[in-house]
């Protein structure tokens, strides 16, 4: 039986330790298999250039698809990510909450850089990419990226309210 769609939608429960660590164990390898089946999606060998750039695109769009959707399931919705972040919170003193910070920092910087490289990457893939093809993918990852940076602005003045 498959139980791939029961492990995603599972809130993982806050007061059971036991049941939360399975749960996330489950999570975390699940996610992992949807970005292997993802980054082995098979693209099509065509002669053009453009074409498969295109494939590739598709590939990646898929693998972070994947990703995204391990990530909303191990934290699920805002209201989950508020109460995963505080419960590490709630859990950690001051000390380990600023070296938290400076591996995220850290983190952030490595994502920087390796976004670049692969922007950079993709631009040289799809020089030849139509202007309507570009416009079509803005506008399918605007909502994406404007969630995304909303959800880091609350983590920033969350953080920030705790820290002060």
């Amino acid at each position: 039986m498959n139980y791939k769609s029961s492990v995603e939608s599972c809130p993982i429960p806050q007061e059971d330790k036991g049941l939360r660590e399975n749960l996330l164990n489950l999570k975390v390898k699940l996610g992992e298999q949807n970005m292997a089946d993802a980054s082995n999606f098979s693209k099509q060998h065509n002669p053009q250039e453009l074409e498969e750039a295109i494939n590739q695109m598709r590939s990646q769009l898929g693998k972070q698809d994947a990703q995204i959707n391990a990530f909303a399931s191990l934290i699920g919705n805002l209201t989950g990510a508020s109460n995963f972040i505080r419960m590490c919170f709630d859990s950690q003193s001051r000390a380990p909450l600023d070296e938290l910070r400076e591996e995220l920092n850290g983190n952030q910087s490595r994502v920087n850089n390796d976004l670049k490289i692969y922007i950079d990457e993709k631009f040289k893939q799809n020089q030849e990419m139509t202007v309507s093809e570009i416009q079509r993918a803005a506008q399918f990852w605007a909502p994406q990226k404007q969630s995304l940076e909303s959800w880091q602005a609350s983590y920033e003045s969350f953080t920030q309210r705790k820290l002060n």
